[in-house]
């Protein structure tokens, strides 16, 4: 598992989808850990590679956070309000952004990859373990998180106006999009229509010959 994040990449990632704010479109947007907004619309991830494992909360489940492992490493492809497509490859927190984003498209919440919410006790002392990573102390930790929440509803603004202003974003209902952990369904094959057969005429039967008297 990858472990050597630094300060600035984990505590400056953020993002937000369409859906979240009642625009049922495929868009994204992401602050990435050098403080830039990606525009992500009908995005798809095509590579995963690596291992990070971390807490994660959610403007969806509010007060809420759980233990979530995600690739260290995701390559996306998505295009730009004006429809072009392009390729973003990012590792770190800006990678499980891409993934926790993205996965509301589909209508999934991270809370389907955690065994349970963490307690306030367990909350506290991922706090301390941040703090002690990163050479801070724990007050200072929890201002880095108040200031993320800001840049959630930075997201939330980018995102109204980047699906209102742009008319490439797809209903996700025009996504068919297999459920996770699943094999692509085989289509089931059409039934066949009878073949018509033509009925062969009944051939005339032989005429019998009269039986002789009998003796």
């Amino acid at each position: 598992m990858q472990s050597n994040v630094s300060r600035r990449s984990f505590f400056k990632g953020a993002g937000l989808a369409a859906p979240q704010v009642g625009i049922l479109r495929r868009a994204v947007i992401v602050l990435d850990d050098n403080e830039e907004f990606l525009e992500l619309i009908n995005p798809e991830i095509i590579l995963q590679e690596g291992e990070q494992e971390g807490a994660e909360g959610c403007l969806s489940v509010p007060g809420k956070w759980g233990m979530v492992t995600r690739p260290y490493r995701v390559k996306v492809r998505a295009q730009d309000r004006r429809g072009n497509w392009f390729e973003a490859d990012r590792e770190g927190v800006t990678a499980r952004c891409f993934c926790h984003e993205i996965e509301h498209l589909d209508g999934h919440l991270y809370v389907e990859h955690i065994d349970r919410f963490l307690t306030d006790e367990e909350v506290e002392a991922e706090l301390a373990k941040m703090a002690g990573q990163y050479g801070m102390d724990v007050e200072s930790v929890k201002k880095y998180l108040d200031a993320a929440v800001i840049k959630e509803q930075v997201c939330r603004n980018k995102a109204v106006e980047l699906v209102t202003s742009s008319a490439v974003a797809v209903k996700p209902e025009e996504v068919k999009a297999e459920p996770a952990g699943e094999e692509p369904k085989a289509e089931e094959p059409k039934p066949e229509k009878p073949k018509r057969t033509r009925k062969k005429k009944a051939e005339p039967k032989a005429e019998e010959a009269p039986a002789g008297d009998a003796e």
